[in-house]
């Protein structure tokens, strides 16, 4: 699970993306929290650039179980 979250968001505060961080990490679910300076409500290329990170580590660590 990725969770990518701007400090500077006013429309869903980052407190709640720390939340459930805090719950999945309690629930034994692997989580990868990114929480990025300045960035309002969106997503920018560090974000995207988790984002495909994670795809690849997942599609390829599928692809070699099947």
């Amino acid at each position: 699970m990725l969770l990518v979250h701007g400090e500077a968001d006013t429309v869903v505060p980052p407190s709640r993306s720390r939340e459930a961080q805090t719950a999945l990490i309690a629930a034994n679910v692997p989580v990868q929290a990114l929480f990025i300076p300045g960035l309002a409500h969106g997503i920018d290329p560090a974000g995207l650039e988790a984002g495909e990170a994670l795809l690849s580590r997942t599609l390829t660590s599928g692809a070699s179980a099947g």
